[in-house]
């Protein structure tokens, strides 16, 4: 019995094991190879080149008060200061500033900054301080 050959051998084109042979072993073959899949992909690639930036640009352009106005329509924004003399936020006394959003009659406490664990973490506490406060 005769080993069948791929529909691609049977066509004329090399198979898989004859282009994997010639990527390994010839250097004209690899960059024709190359130039060939860069064509390919380079409408591709300038499209999310074009969304990268595009989006990048929307980042910068979405400063704290662009965002207020998106999610609360007409808010002021605001800044509490309290004297923290027993040192119930940070564990020494220190003045405490939180900004507040006020919306539809209501205060919310944000935090305009760039915000890791321990930020959260602060943010919590000094909105409990706040709440005992008024």
């Amino acid at each position: 019995m005769q080993a069948r050959k791929s529909d691609a051998t049977m066509a004329g084109q090399p198979d898989i094991q004859t282009v994997l042979r010639l990527v390994r072993t010839d250097p004209d073959f690899r960059k024709e190879l190359r130039d060939v899949i860069f064509e390919t992909l380079q409408p591709e690639i300038d499209k999310l080149r074009e969304e990268l930036a595009a989006s990048a640009s929307e980042r910068t352009k979405l400063d704290p008060q662009t965002i207020i106005q998106r999610e609360f329509p007409g808010a002021q924004l605001s800044q509490w200061t309290h004297q923290d003399t027993q040192g119930q936020v940070y564990g020494f006394p220190e003045t405490i500033e939180v900004d507040v959003i006020k919306h539809n009659n209501m205060s919310y406490l944000c935090s305009i900054r760039e915000v890791r664990l321990h930020s959260i973490s602060l943010f919590l506490t000094t909105s409990q301080f706040n709440i005992n406060m008024c």
